[in-house]
């Protein structure tokens, strides 16, 4: 993946946590945080998919679920899970250099 590639994703991660943050502050926030989720996990995982990483494999899948069901929940949704859910999807599916000493 390209840097503004990872950056665009984080940063869509951090703006939509602190919507969230922000909108738990008002009772509104009860309403519409819950969508702002179920749309940010439709968001990254077409977002992953098109960087072929696939969020519902073995390897990402608890993550993943893990992260819609925190989100669910009310005034927990106002902390960073999407961020670091994304930072942590980003840093498993890093491409590893092979190392100079196989070769």
């Amino acid at each position: 993946m390209k840097k503004k590639s990872v950056f665009g994703i984080v940063l869509a991660a951090v703006v939509i946590d602190g919507v969230q943050a922000l909108l738990a502050l008002v009772w509104v926030g009860l309403l519409i945080n819950p969508i702002i989720s179920v749309g940010a996990a439709y968001l990254f995982n077409r977002w992953f998919k098109i960087f072929g990483i696939n969020l519902l494999s073995k390897n990402n899948m608890g993550l993943f679920y893990g992260t819609i069901a925190a989100e669910l929940i009310p005034f927990f949704d106002a902390l960073p899970v999407w961020t670091t859910s994304v930072v942590i999807t980003l840093v498993r599916n890093h491409p590893r250099k092979e190392s100079s000493k196989n070769q």
